[in-house]
């Protein structure tokens, strides 16, 4: 009927052995588990998304942005943007993928006044947290913007500095409006 357990002396059922060795093999494999959740939280916390005090993280300066791609479950683009042109849904994208590329672009719509933004990441994510990304909805209803962010994207992706695509979006967009007060990439002279 039942196997004897030689360990401890009792009989176990056949309904239970497989319940049993799954609990054996949880248990032997416990401290690597525990290990890697400290690896990521420690990681995290480093990587500034995940915070000590419980702020989040949003005010920082560009030098001290350093960000992670958000995972899969981060970039979901929000339900306001399905809707939206392809290039709204791809400028989204972008910058929730490479936000500490755009942290050193300007916007020139004039949001820096009328909603505080500092730099074309602003307009399409509000906040970074390790829970994922509060998005901003101003850049689905604005063209400039969606320019910027997909200018900055395709210079980039030729390989261009950060620099040179920050003289190519001054240079485009400073007749438009009021760019935002969007610090220099690191090396760019002022």
């Amino acid at each position: 009927m039942g196997s004897r357990s030689r360990r401890h002396g009792r009989g176990t059922s056949q309904s239970e052995a497989p319940r049993v060795r799954a609990a054996s093999l949880l248990w032997s494999w416990s401290p690597i588990i525990v290990g890697i959740a400290i690896v990521l939280a420690a990681g995290l916390w480093f990587g500034g998304l995940l915070s000590s005090g419980g702020a989040e993280h949003h005010n920082a300066a560009p030098s001290a942005v350093s960000e992670a791609v958000p995972s899969q479950q981060q970039q979901q683009l929000p339900a306001f943007v399905a809707g939206a042109s392809d290039r709204v849904q791809e400028a989204y994208a972008y910058a929730a993928a490479h936000g500490d590329m755009l942290v050193y672009i300007p916007c020139y719509c004039g949001c820096g006044d009328h909603s505080g933004h500092r730099w074309v990441r602003d307009c399409f994510v509000k906040q970074w947290a390790a829970s994922g990304i509060t998005w901003d909805q101003h850049g689905s209803q604005c063209d400039v913007c969606v320019s910027i962010a997909l200018d900055a994207k395709s210079k980039l992706g030729e390989g261009q500095s950060l620099a040179t695509v920050r003289k190519y979006i001054d240079a485009k967009y400073s007749k438009i409006g009021p760019g935002t007060n969007t610090p220099l990439p690191p090396g760019m002279e002022e």
